[in-house]
């Protein structure tokens, strides 16, 4: 900006930056790439360097205080699995998910449920299958009434 003031011209860059979001660090999601191409898309629409169509208002999404977020982790190490998606309402002792647990003494994989402590909205999930005693799960959160 400097050197083009020198040079008698006004410009003024944007720092403005963006991602596609893919999936995760494993496996492409093609929603995911679908959705993150559309809302690249929908944001240069807003800043106007594209003019093909107008920019489309994004989706109402209910608003929450941190102090209402519920975040859930692997009791016990294991293998996630029938978490529930994102977006689902859950009430109080709905199962989240299940962990397959294996032992080192030889006996039979053992399954722990994963329930909510609070009624809400899931979301947001770990990507992750395989986890540690401690690792991140799931979050719920109870919409702001106010």
């Amino acid at each position: 900006e400097a050197a083009f003031a020198k040079q008698g011209r006004s410009l003024t860059f944007d720092r403005d930056a963006w991602t596609v979001e893919l999936g995760n660090g494993m496996t492409l999601d093609a929603i995911a790439v679908q959705r993150g191409t559309a809302g690249v898309l929908n944001y240069l629409r807003q800043r106007q360097v594209l003019h093909d169509q107008p920019a489309v208002c994004p989706v109402e999404m209910p608003l929450t205080r941190t102090s209402q977020v519920t975040k859930y982790y692997a009791p016990t190490g294991g293998f996630v699995q029938g978490s529930v998606v994102p977006g689902t309402w859950v009430k109080a002792g709905d199962r989240l998910c299940q962990l397959l647990c294996f032992n080192k003494a030889g006996i039979v994989a053992q399954t722990v449920e994963v329930c909510a402590t609070t009624p809400g909205l899931v979301y947001d999930v770990a990507s992750t299958q395989g986890v540690s005693e401690g690792e991140y799960l799931c979050a719920v959160m109870q919409p702001d009434a106010a």
